[in-house]
Order: structure tokens, then sequence, then C-alpha cells
């Protein structure tokens, strides 16, 4: 799938926060071609980035798998500057919404292609009053998708993700 024949876009003025987004302004020459853009882009050296500066995008042009256990990558057309390929992790916490709206214009999440039963957790929202289940939020996924699971499951396949969530749960 390439952006000229991506289904139609999801368009936002909310700021977006991202690593990636952070540098600097692309010293490639821009084509008609967003995707190959991305693909070559170089940066400024030597500036320094603003880790608090904020950015808006106009769209979501494109998405990709990576090689990295199957991440997805999105293609992020900025107001300012060329399109750049987002780590989907980023886009879930910064503009939920509109990742939600984009997966469903696509027909929906891909599945990991290695295997489709596997999904990421992208948080556990709440645990049961005898702690024996956990709400888990999955990466690229609404709140209609989030599912209650046993803890033991969740401890074997997340722990870290599982350990995060009593620490925080202490605090509160």
């Amino acid at each position: 799938m390439t952006g000229a024949d991506a289904a139609p876009a999801f368009f936002t003025d909310l700021p977006l926060t991202s690593p990636q987004a952070r540098r600097s302004v692309p010293t490639a020459v821009a084509s008609n071609n967003p995707v190959a853009d991305a693909d070559k882009m170089e940066t400024e050296e030597g500036e320094k980035e603003d880790e608090d500066e904020q950015y808006s995008f106009t769209r979501f042009l494109d998405h990709r798998q990576t090689g990295n256990d199957n991440d997805i990558e999105i293609l992020v057309e900025w107001d300012q500057g060329s399109p750049t390929w987002e780590p989907e992790t980023n886009l879930h916490h910064d503009a939920p919404d509109t990742l939600f709206a984009y997966w469903k214009s696509q027909g929906g999440r891909p599945l990991n292609p290695e295997d489709p039963d596997l999904f990421e957790i992208y948080a556990i929202r709440k645990h049961s009053k005898n702690k024996k289940r956990l709400q888990v939020e999955w990466l690229g996924y609404d709140k209609s998708e989030w599912t209650w699971l046993p803890s033991s499951v969740v401890e074997e396949t997340a722990r870290e993700v599982v350990e995060a969530y009593w620490r925080d749960q202490k605090g509160k």
C-alpha cells in the first residue's frame, strides 16, 4: 500500500509529541512521493532537540510492519516538515482517536504475519477486587477491545507491564 492508494486520511489539529518528530528539519528535497521522502530523510547535524516541543500533524498516509518483532510504523504528514515514519506506540499515546479511526478505515489493524494470535499489551487499566484478573489495553485497539484476563496469564507474557502497574497502584 502506498500513500497515494491510502483510504481517506484523518485530519487533526492535535499536537503530537514524538521522538522522531523532534528531529531537526530535513535537508532532503521533497518530492511528490511522501513515502519515498520519509525513507530518504536526513537531518541536519549538531542541532539541539527540544524535548518539550510538540508538533501538529495533518494526517496518516500509510503504514508498514518493521522487522523488529513486526512492530508497526505509521507515515505521518506533519503541518510543518516532511512526513516521517512514527512508531504506532507513540501515536497510540499521543493521538489515539486518530489512530483508531485510521485502522477502522483500513478494515482493521493488521495482524502479526508470523503469529496472528499475538497482540501487544499497551497498558493494564484495572484489576479485579481479588487481583486475579487484569483489564488489558491492547496496542492499536480502542476501549471497546480491552479485555479482562487472568493475572497469571498477563504476568507470564508481560511481567514488566504488570510490575509497573502494581508499582503505580501503590502510589495511589
